[in-house]
């Protein structure tokens, strides 16, 4: 099972996910993750949630039992008629899946499940919106492109109900086709 620590609660050392750190780069991250924190903050409020990830403290450093670590966080939103909408972001180095590298890199990507709702209910989470996976090359570029997904997920939160993203998993009366990524930025 993984284990999650609160950045924002506990202050966990940054160095496994982006390698030695200065003293200013460690707090500027820090900075920019707090910004992270905060726009998640506001979009759980907008669903009538105490905040995001387990602990309720915004972004956490997840640690798996294969050695892989990332730093993410999620915004969980019911619609009150205990269907569930997922509001995801994630940080982890190129080398999460197994692609080794000799130059250092992140990836930062935003993404959105909702709560199966196909004629055969798998009892799952389908996938609704993947954004583009934004491959960084320095710490501060990463922590950026973090906030920036945060804001994307904000605002496809806060201009489409819930109901939008609950239809795109339910079966489609044509092809069984979910609208694209693009169409749900409109």
């Amino acid at each position: 099972m993984a284990e999650r620590v609160s950045l924002a609660k506990r202050r966990p050392r940054l160095e496994g996910v982006f390698g030695p750190l200065t003293e200013e780069v460690d707090a500027s991250l820090r900075v920019i993750f707090e910004r992270v924190d905060a726009t998640l903050r506001a979009l759980a409020t907008h669903h009538g949630t105490s905040g995001a990830s387990l602990e309720r403290t915004g972004l956490e450093l997840t640690l798996f039992p294969s050695g892989q670590l990332e730093i993410s966080s999620d915004v969980g939103a019911s619609d009150g008629l205990g269907n569930i909408v997922a509001f995801m972001v994630e940080l982890r180095p190129t080398w999460f899946y197994g692609v080794g590298s000799d130059k250092a890199g992140w990836d930062v990507e935003a993404s959105i499940d909702a709560d199966c709702r196909h004629t055969n209910d798998h009892g799952g989470m389908d996938p609704v919106f993947r954004g583009e996976v934004i491959r960084a090359t320095d710490p501060e570029a990463a922590a950026r492109a973090l906030l920036g997904a945060a804001e994307e997920l904000r605002r496809l939160g806060t201009t489409k109900p819930l109901s939008f993203w609950l239809d795109r998993a339910r079966d489609a009366p044509d092809d069984h086709q979910r609208p694209t990524d693009a169409e749900s930025k409109t």
